[in-house]
C-alpha cells in the first residue's frame, strides 16, 4: 500500500445558509443536510454542535488515518465587503503585502481583525494591477470555527456568490447569477467594464406569492431593475437548497416568474450541476475551483498574530508527528540492519575467505587462455576471405594454414578465367600481402582446370583497419582498435 495516496487531504465542501439556517455538506458520494439552532446570544447549541460533528463523522468515517481533513466553507455574502483596489504592477509574491497595505486603508479594522482575500482582475490601460478585496469580520466567522472545531480540521472560507460563477465552463463577458432562496435573492453580477458586484434582497420565494412576482410593482422587479442590467444580458438562475418540508419551487417554474418580473432583458438558464443530498450549486462550483487549483478563487483568510495560540491550535499535529516517527525511522535503520542481517553476512565473509586459496588457481588460468586469445593466428578470418572471394563451382580439395601465416589452396574451377578472378578477389580483400597462382592445368576433357594457389596474409598491426565477416547491430565505426574490431567477427579458431 502506498504511502502518498494515504496522506491525501479528505475535503468536505459545505454551504452554511442563514435563512434558514442550515448546512449542507458532501463528500464523495455522500452528503448530509442538518439545520443550526443558535443560542440568544449569537452561538451554536450545543446539540448543534454534537449533532454536526456526529454527521462528519460519518461522512468522512472511510478516511486513511494519514489524511488531513479539509473543510471547505462557502458562505454567503451577508457581511461581507467586496472593494476594487489598484495598485503598481507587482510579481504575485507581493501582492498579500501590497493588499494588507491596502486593507488598512480601505477598512476601518486592522487587518489582524478581518478575514480578506482577493480576486486578480485584468489591469487597466495605465498598467496598474486590479484586484477585487473582500473582507469579513473575524467576529461574524468565529461561530463557524466553533462549530467545525471539535473535528480538528483545516477550515476554509470563501464567498457562495464567486464560487457558483464555477460552474459555468465558459464565462461570458457579461451576465448575472441569480441565487433565489426562501428568504434572500442573491445577485452576483460582471461586466466587462466593472468588477464583480454582489446584491442581495431580504425576500425569497417564500414571501412572493405569483401575483406579486409577475405584478408591476413586485419585490423582484424592483430588485432586478435597481440592478441595471442591460438589455440582452444572459442571467443563470439557481435555486437554493430546497426545503426539506416540501413546498420549494421548481428551477422551472421559477425561471416563468423571474421571466415575467424582469421582462426582456435576456435569456434565462440554469445554472448546470448534479443536484444532490448535501450539494449545492456554492458547494459544487467551490470543489471545481479547488480541485482545478483556479487562479481565480478567493479564499477568506485571517492575518493571526505571531504567538497566536490559534496558531498553535491549528497547526497539523498529526502531520508533525508522522515525519518525527519517519525521521526517528530514518536514524534507528541502520542499527536494525546491523542486528538482522549482520549473522548472515558474517556467514557470506566466512564462505569468501574460506575460498580465497582458488583465486590463485584462477588467476592462473585466466592469464594461460588470454594468452592463446592474444597470440592466436586469424584461421577463421583466413577461411572466411577465401570461402567469400570463391567463385560458383569452385571445388576446394585441401586448404592449409600455418602460424607463419603461410595458406595453400588446391581444388579445381571450370576455366581459367575464374582462376583469376579467384586471385583478385583475395587480393583484394586487403588481408594477404601475396597471393601467387603456382599452378593452372587444365583437364584432357577441357571440363575443368585444377589449381594450386599460395598466399600470404599480413602483419596483424596491417590488419587492425579491416572489417571483417557481418557487420552486428552494436558494431563499432571503422579506425576502432585491434581489440574492438575483433568483436565484429567471428572468434578466430586455436
Amino acid at each position: 500500500m502506498s504511502v502518498l495516496p494515504q496522506m491525501e487531504p479528505t475535503r468536505v465542501w459545505v454551504e452554511v445558509t442563514t435563512a434558514p439556517p442550515r448546512l449542507y455538506a458532501w463528500c464523495g458520494g455522500d452528503g448530509v443536510e442538518i439545520p443550526l439552532d443558535r443560542e440568544p446570544g449569537g452561538p451554536f447549541t450545543a446539540a448543534t454542535v454534537a449533532g454536526v460533528t456526529a454527521a462528519f463523522q460519518r461522512l468522512t468515517s472511510g478516511k486513511p488515518w494519514l489524511s488531513r481533513l479539509h473543510i471547505h466553507c462557502t458562505l454567503g455574502s451577508r457581511g461581507v465587503i467586496l472593494r476594487p483596489v489598484s495598485f503598481p504592477a507587482q510579481p504575485r509574491s507581493e501582492w498579500a503585502s501590497l493588499l494588507a497595505l491596502q486593507l488598512e486603508s480601505e477598512f476601518p479594522l486592522s487587518p489582524e481583525q478581518l478575514a480578506w482575500g482577493w480576486l486578480p482582475l485584468p489591469s487597466r490601460e495605465d498598467g496598474r494591477q486590479m484586484a477585487l478585496l473582500a473582507a469579513v469580520k473575524l467576529d461574524l466567522l468565529q461561530p463557524y470555527r466553533d462549530l467545525l472545531a471539535p473535528l480538528e480540521a483545516e477550515v476554509h472560507f470563501s464567498l457562495a456568490a464567486l464560487d457558483r460563477l464555477a460552474l459555468l465552463t465558459s464565462l461570458p463577458d457579461s451576465g448575472v447569477v441569480l441565487d433565489v432562496g426562501e428568504a434572500h435573492v442573491e445577485a452576483t453580477l460582471w461586466s466587462a467594464d466593472a468588477p464583480l458586484q454582489v446584491r442581495t434582497l431580504s425576500k425569497g420565494w417564500k414571501s412572493w406569492p405569483e401575483t406579486a412576482l409577475g405584478g408591476t410593482d413586485g419585490p423582484l422587479r424592483e430588485f432586478l431593475t435597481s440592478l441595471s442590467v442591460p438589455a440582452g444580458t444572459p442571467l443563470f438562475l439557481s435555486l437554493s437548497p430546497l426545503n426539506p418540508e416540501g413546498g420549494s419551487p421548481t428551477v422551472d417554474s421559477l425561471a416563468k416568474l423571474v421571466e415575467a418580473g424582469k421582462g426582456a432583458s435576456g435569456m434565462i438558464q440554469p445554472l448546470p450541476f448534479v443536484s444532490g443530498i448535501g450539494r449545492t450549486a456554492a458547494n459544487v462550483g467551490l470543489a471545481n475551483r479547488v480541485t482545478r487549483a483556479d487562479a481565480s478563487h478567493l479564499e477568506l483568510r485571517s492575518t493571526p498574530a505571531p504567538e497566536s495560540q490559534a496558531a498553535l491550535r491549528g497547526l497539523p499535529w498529526r502531520s508533525i508527528a508522522l515525519t518525527g516517527a519517519l525521521l526517528a525511522a530514518i536514524l534507528i535503520t541502520p542499527s536494525v540492519e546491523a542486528l538482522v542481517f549482520g549473522p548472515r553476512l558474517q556467514r557470506q565473509l566466512n564462505h569468501l575467505k574460506a575460498a580465497e586459496p582458488q583465486l590463485a588457481v584462477i588467476d592462473r588460468e585466466l592469464n594461460f587462455l588470454r594468452h592463446l586469445q592474444e597470440n592466436q593466428g586469424p584461421f577463421l578470418d583466413a577461411i572466411y576471405l577465401i570461402a567469400n572471394a570463391a567463385p560458383m563451382g569452385c571445388h576446394v580439395d585441401s586448404l592449409s594454414l600455418n602460424r607463419r601465416g603461410e595458406v595453400g589452396v588446391t581444388g579445381f574451377l571450370q576455366n581459367l578465367n575464374q582462376v583469376g578472378d579467384f586471385r583478385m578477389k583475395l587480393i583484394d580483400t586487403g588481408f594477404f600481402s601475396s597471393v601467387v597462382v603456382e599452378d593452372q592445368t587444365p583437364t584432357p576433357d577441357r571440363q575443368r582446370v585444377n589449381f594450386r594457389m599460395t598466399a600470404q596474409w599480413k602483419a596483424a598491426s596491417d590488419r587492425e583497419s579491416l572489417t571483417i565477416g557481418p557487420t552486428l547491430t552494436n558494431a563499432v565505426p571503422s579506425g576502432a582498435t585491434n581489440a574492438n574490431s575483433r568483436t565484429q567477427r567471428p572468434p578466430s579458431a586455436p
